[in-house]
């Protein structure tokens, strides 16, 4: 149904002819993705079924968010391991 959406939907002629116009478009679709290809702000994203405890508590202190990330599972450290395509907190 995804592919479908890329091929039906998508037309250059929708497209602004400014500048960004063609950023976002789907103008190569894959049937591969590499997490390493993906946008660095993408591997920020934690993938926990739920929160620890820890991070509760470091919320209530205003915690960094760079000390923080230490206890969190994100997308980042699973790279170059299995568990990088599977296995993620994310419900639909």
């Amino acid at each position: 149904m995804l592919l479908m959406d890329g091929l039906v939907n998508f037309s250059r002629s929708y497209l602004p002819d400014r500048r960004g116009g063609q950023m976002d478009a789907p103008l190569v679709l894959t049937s591969r993705i590499d997490p390493n290809e993906v946008d660095k702000e993408a591997h920020n994203v934690d993938v926990l079924f739920q929160y620890p405890l820890a991070f509760y508590e470091a919320t209530l202190k205003y915690a960094n968010a760079k000390d923080i990330v230490k206890i969190m599972d994100t997308v980042s450290g699973r790279l170059g391991t299995p568990a990088q395509y599977e296995g993620f907190g994310i419900h639909p």
